[in-house]
Order: structure tokens, then C-alpha cells, then sequence
């Protein structure tokens, strides 16, 4: 009930549905122990699978087959019999346990490498069970000058299975006072910062929550407890679960006044303007269920007229090849995901750290990008050619890839609304709530970073014959011609697979709307 969001549950709901509908469920040691298949039918059948994860029926009579046999099979290709690969379960479970010890004993190492844990009183975050993820209790904050007496970065570290980035709170000078955009965790370290800030600039007299994403509006009630004089504003579509609530009871204070942001809102300082994405809601379905009636996406963003800054949340990342120096701060995420295999040795050193930077992004972006395979029942991840997967993504503003392929090219109505409000804004950085800040950019690169997003993305039965999305990792043919052509959008595609299959099957079953 303390900001609950249904969306944050949702996802990992979906995601077992992802797997469940069209295959069984395999639990292997990568990244927190489970199985992803970068092809939704491209999966390691067990001849016992629970129920709920039994493989799609024209799988099922050849699992059938295998029962007795003690035999587990590959499905790449279930047309081609030469592209089966079976092995025994005693081997599986063998190199599970392995794997298993293996990703233990590596992230000990990692943490040995790294140096201590936070511990320090000052960056405890005495509400992180609300949303147990890491870094949990203890969260180093970074504070960073973007505009000299104007702007202001707080950054803390925020992510799971290791696979931590950074999540950054913006604090505007406006004439009454300060401005907070996007809350983090307030931790002593935080408010006492920010005292420093309203001793010189005067206090903080407004709060944004400028999205629905709960990794960030978590944070948005005991923040705005500290200030208790500051006016609050809150993205439009707010919601709680399991049970409605008015806002104002979800953790600002009972009683106090939430403001609704819009795009002609007023109460706002004059050296502000914000625009609103949605709230975008998912298609309805005619049964009850934990998918109907919920806002999916919905973002405020805010221009700030004296520095031309542009704050965001989600929809739109500018990557660097360095990784941020909060992140530098207790590397062990990064040293742990800078392994090429699962046996490769971990160093912490710059160069390793720039390594699992990238790949970490690649993980956070894609979810399961092509340059990753999984599909080696001996092997639990085999990184291929990343660099070409990061080097895509890097040095440009681009729309993230979960919201291109999920929610952009489907909403294509509200994302142009959007755009109208950014063309009567001279835009020179954008500062989003992840991942790096965009200096001197132009209004019209940020549109056309979203305009970009808008187009729509061939579906993987379109490219490959039988509607089978073909795996394409580190031993496909044609990733491997694609990389050697030097082809953007070919690498950009591979990586988008992933998604692009998820988005499919969630169309196909009713969860999200036809794009």
C-alpha cells in the first residue's frame, strides 16, 4: 500500500506468462537463475515440466515421446532433426549445480575485488524492503553541478541480479526556492546536501513525481515527508494496489494536497513548463484480472527556460562508454557481468569495468540482447561480438528500447501530442532520470529520437520462415553477416528480437492492443 504500483508486479507476471505460453521453464544459473530463450520457442524440454510451464501443444507430442527416456532436447529447429541436441538429465542437473556455485562463488569474488558494501549511516534507506532491490539498505549518492547555480544531479545506484545502473534526481533553481524533479531514496546524506542547497538558493518549494514507474515513485512519499511546506505533483494516472486510494494517502502525508500535472497546468514557477505522455492504458480484457484497468506508461517532463534543460524519465537514454562514477563508487555489479563466460577470471580493473558498464546496459536496455547466448545447456551465457551491440546505442539520444517496442509505435497518437509540446521549446540538454546526461543537443534531435521510435518494427515471423524467431547469438549466421557488413540497424534489430517476440505474444494474447 506505501506507493504500490501493480505495474512493477505485473512485469515479472508477464514475464513467467512470456515463458509459460509457449515453452517450459527451465531455471539456469545466468542472471538470478532464470532460463531466457532469445527465441520464446527455443528452449531445453524436461520429460517432467510442471503444469503451468508445460510447452506449447504442437511441442507437446514430442515431449511425450521423451517421457521414460530420461532425455531432455533442444527445440531450435523442431522441423529439422539435424539441429536437435539432446543430453541427459543427470548431465543437465550436474552442470546446473555448477553453474549455480559458479555465479555464487563469482559474485563473492566481485565483492572481495569491489571492496566493502555501503555502511554508512548516512546513505541508509530505512524503507528499501517496500521494493527489495539492489543496492538495498545502503545507497551511495553522488552530487554533481550540471549548471553552475542552476541544476543540480543526485545520483544513486539502482537495479537487480547485479545489474545496477544509476538513477538520477534533477533540483532546479527557480525563483522562490528549489525545484526537486523525480525524488530519490532520502537518506541522511541526501537531505543534508540539499539543506546546503536551500541555505544558499532558499527552500524547496516544489516536488515532481513525473511518472508512474514504481522504481521511482517509491521514493516520491517519504521524500516529500522531509519537506513538508513544499507543494507536490504527480504525473497523471497514479494508482495503487490492491487496493484504490486517493493519492494523497499513499505516503506524502494524510491530507495533503497532490497536484495533477497536465500539459496547461498552473501553480508551476515561470521559469518551468511541462509536457505529459499519456497515461497510456493497456487494452481491457472482457475477464478480471491484474492486467485490466491499469495505467502502463505515463511521464512528465520538465523544461527548464534559464539553462534550456529538459528533465526526463524513462523515455528517452543517452549512453557513454564510461560508466558513471556513482556506479564506479561499488563496482561489484560491474566487475561480476564483465565475464565473457561463466569461468573467465574477474579483474577489477578499468578496462573490465568499462566492459561490464556496457554489457550491464545492454542487459538493462534489451533484456536478453543478441550478442548474448544462453543456449549452450554446458554453458550458462556466452557473451558474442557486445561491443557492436554498445556501440549502437552509445554517443546518441534513442527512445529506450522497452518503450519503442512496447508502448511508442502503439500509441502513436499520444507519443506526436508529445512532440508538438518539445517543438516550442529551445532545447539544449536533456537530463534523463537514468544513464548519462545529453549536452549541447539540439529540440530538434530530442524529436526525432521519438520520432524515430514510432516506426514500426517487423514482427520475427515477418524475417524468418515458419514464424519461428530464429536464435541469433554469438553462433548465428546471420548476426555473423550482419556484424561483418558493419550493418547499424542489422545489430540493432538482432537485439531488439528479444522484445520484438514478447511484444507478439503479448499482442496474440490480448494483453496489449495491435500496434
Amino acid at each position: 500500500l506505501i506507493m504500490g504500483d501493480l505495474r512493477w508486479r505485473q512485469a515479472w507476471l508477464l514475464l513467467l506468462l512470456a515463458e509459460g505460453l509457449t515453452c517450459s521453464h527451465v531455471p539456469r544459473a545466468a542472471y538470478g537463475g532464470s532460463y531466457f530463450s532469445k527465441s520464446l520457442r527455443t528452449q531445453h524440454l524436461p520429460s517432467r515440466t510442471p503444469r503451468f510451464f508445460r510447452p506449447h501443444r504442437r511441442y507437446r507430442g514430442q515431449e511425450q515421446a521423451l517421457r521414460g527416456q530420461n532425455r531432455w532436447i533442444s527445440y531450435a529447429d523442431t522441423s529439422n532433426e539435424s539441429d536437435q541436441r539432446d543430453f541427459s538429465f543427470r548431465e543437465y542437473l550436474s552442470n546446473l549445480f555448477k553453474g549455480q556455485a559458479a555465479q555464487g562463488n563469482a559474485e563473492k569474488l566481485a565483492r572481495k575485488l569491489a571492496g566493502p558494501a555501503p555502511s554508512s549511516p548516512k546513505d541508509r534507506w530505512p524503507w528499501w524492503f517496500v521494493l527489495p532491490i539492489q543496492p538495498g539498505e545502503f545507497r551511495l549518492t553522488d552530487v554533481r553541478e550540471v549548471v553552475t547555480g542552476q541544476v543540480w544531479s543526485f545520483e544513486q545506484m539502482q537495479g537487480a541480479i547485479n545489474i545496477i545502473v544509476n538513477i538520477r534526481m534533477t533540483v532546479f533553481k527557480v525563483k522562490e526556492g528549489l525545484l526537486v524533479y523525480s525524488p530519490v531514496a532520502p537518506t541522511r546524506d541526501v537531505i543534508a546536501q540539499l539543506r546546503e542547497l536551500e541555505a544558499e538558493h532558499g527552500p524547496v518549494k516544489h516536488i515532481l513525481l513525473p511518472t508512474l514507474a514504481v522504481e521511482h515513485k517509491v521514493f516520491f512519499g517519504p521524500f516529500a515527508r522531509k519537506f513538508p511546506k513544499a507543494a507536490l505533483w504527480a504525473c497523471p494516472g497514479q494508482w495503487s494496489w490492491p487496493i484504490p486510494l486517493p493519492f494523497s494517502l499513499l505516503g506524502s502525508g494524510i491530507g495533503r494536497r497532490v497536484n495533477i500535472l497536465t500539459n496547461d497546468v498552473e501553480g508551476l514557477p515561470d521559469e518551468v513548463d511541462v509536457g505529459v505522455i499519456g497515461p497510456i492504458q493497456t487494452k481491457r480484457r472482457n475477464s478480471s484480472s491484474l492486467y485490466s484497468q491499469t495505467s502502463q506508461f505515463g511521464e512528465v517532463g520538465l523544461y527548464h527556460k534559464p539553462t534550456r534543460s529538459l528533465a526526463l524519465t524513462d523515455s528517452l537514454v543517452y549512453i557513454q562508454p564510461n560508466p558513471p562514477p556513482i556506479c564506479t563508487r561499488d563496482p561489484a555489479g560491474l566487475l561480476f557481468h564483465a565475464r565473457d563466460t561463466e569461468g573467465d577470471a574477474i579483474e577489477n580493473t578499468d578496462a573490465k569495468r568499462k566492459e561490464g558498464w556496457a554489457k550491464i546496459t545492454l542487459l538493462a536496455l534489451y533484456i536478453l540482447p543478441g550478442s548474448l547466448d544462453i543456449s549452450d545447456p554446458k554453458e550458462s551465457f556466452i557473451w558474442g561480438d557486445w561491443k557492436a551491440s554498445f556501440e549502437a546505442l552509445s554517443g546518441a539520444l534513442i527512445a529506450a528500447p522497452f518503450l519503442q517496442q512496447l508502448v511508442f509505435r502503439r500509441y502513436q497518437l499520444e507519443v506526436q501530442d508529445w512532440v508538438s509540446k518539445l517543438r516550442t521549446w529551445d532545447i539544449k540538454r536533456v537530463i534523463p532520470a537514468h544513464f548519462s546526461i545529453a549536452e549541447s543537443v539540439k529540440t530538434s534531435q530530442v524529436i526525432d529520437a521519438y520520432e524515430k521510435a514510432l516506426i514500426t518494427s517487423p514482427r520475427p515471423s515477418e524475417e524468418t520462415e515458419g514464424g519461428e524467431a530464429k536464435s541469433e547469438g554469438v553462433k548465428g549466421k546471420k548476426s555473423a553477416q550482419a556484424l561483418e557488413q558493419g550493418s547499424l540497424k542489422a545489430v540493432v534489430d538482432r537485439d531488439m528480437k528479444f522484445l520484438s517476440n514478447v511484444d507478439g505474444l503479448f499482442e496474440r494474447s490480448g494483453i496489449l492492443p495491435k500496434a
